[in-house]
């Protein structure tokens, strides 16, 4: 905890309160703080943790300077993790 704080602090004094709380709270790459920002959207529909992932990752999806195909690799593998929940289900198993 004393770290994150040193850390918060550190990141304050270098670029401001309010951008440090921009970035915590409203990144860029999950567009900001628009309409359509991914948690809103999350929250407005009333998606679970797989599917809330793969709309955040596909709305994310070129938005950082990382492998273009790094955030669809992992939006195929929470609908991977939903559907193989939801088969279970229909089989009777666990939820």
């Amino acid at each position: 905890m004393k770290d994150q704080e040193s850390y918060r602090s550190g990141l304050t004094g270098q670029i401001g309160q309010a951008k440090v709380d921009e970035v915590i709270n409203h990144p860029a790459h999950y567009g900001g703080d628009s309409l359509y920002e991914p948690i809103k959207v999350i929250q407005a529909w009333g998606l679970n943790f797989a599917l809330g992932n793969v709309l955040k990752y596909i709305y994310r999806d070129g938005k950082k300077d990382s492998d273009i195909l790094e955030d669809l690799q992992k939006a195929r593998k929470y609908i991977d993790f939903e559907i193989e929940h939801r088969e279970r289900e229909l089989q009777g198993g666990q939820k």
